[in-house]
């Protein structure tokens, strides 16, 4: 008998520690979720800029409570292009982008939005290469630091025709990163998929 009662004491307190458990991470995510999704709000902002960069404003086209897609204006409020945010199965999970296309469907710009690629590998879709090098510094010469990684710049100028992985270097299509094609596959097919889906959007 007093077997089953420390038994039935054992789960009730149990039963109280997850219940509580639950409750804190409930709250937490309750308190969480505003500022994540407004750091992400103000880096899609800041993002818009890089991926239609001809664009002097941009609006948004809603549907229900998502954005479909962005679109760049010029002076005057011409149209300049669109911006739209895509992701893809990468190496180590989802990789989320924002690519941006002009009216002829040619790529302006992506940018990484979230990886989780391995470090010193897939990592490189967001990897900044410097320009300086052991000469340059010595000399002190002054050089012209890009602020666009090296992987994404390839898609600048492309259209969807274009977005192909190779191993080697190439003008026309997208150069993989050594030791991480998977990861070079998945950021052409978001910008491939997202261009695609745009085109059903707007028509």
């Amino acid at each position: 008998m007093r077997e089953e009662i420390s038994i039935i004491k054992s789960g009730i307190t149990l039963f109280f520690i997850t219940l509580i458990a639950i409750l804190l991470l409930v709250t937490v995510d309750s308190i969480t979720k505003p500022t994540i999704l407004l750091q992400k709000e103000l880096e899609v902002s800041k993002s818009l800029k890089t991926v239609l960069p001809q664009a002097v404003k941009f609006s948004e086209k809603i549907v229900g409570d998502k954005i479909i897609y962005y679109k760049g204006l010029k002076e005057n409020d011409l149209l300049y292009g669109y911006a739209f945010i895509s992701s893809a199965k990468g190496y180590s999970g989802n990789i989320e982008l924002i690519a941006g296309v002009d009216l002829n469907g040619t790529i302006q710009g992506i940018k990484i939005l979230k990886h989780a690629e391995t470090p010193g590998l897939g990592s490189k879709i967001n990897e900044v290469k410097s320009e300086k090098t052991i000469l340059s510094v010595i000399k002190g010469e002054k050089v012209e630091e890009k602020n666009i990684p090296w992987f994404c710049e390839q898609f600048i100028g492309k259209k969807i025709s274009n977005l192909e992985v190779l191993k080697t270097a190439s003008e026309n299509k997208i150069q993989a990163i050594t030791g991480a094609t998977i990861s070079s596959k998945a950021v052409t097919k978001a910008v491939r998929e997202g261009i695609k889906k745009l085109r059903q959007e707007i028509k």
